[in-house]
C-alpha cells in the first residue's frame, strides 16, 4: 500500500510540475 501512495504523489509531483512548466511557457510566448 505504501508502494502505490509513493507512486500516487510522485505522479501528482510530476503533474504539478508540468503544470508549473506550462504557465512559464505561456508566459514567454505571451510575454
Amino acid at each position: 500500500m505504501k508502494f502505490l501512495e509513493s507512486v500516487r504523489t510522485a505522479e501528482i509531483l510530476r503533474f504539478a510540475q508540468n503544470d508549473s512548466e506550462w504557465a512559464r511557457n505561456d508566459t514567454l510566448v505571451n510575454g
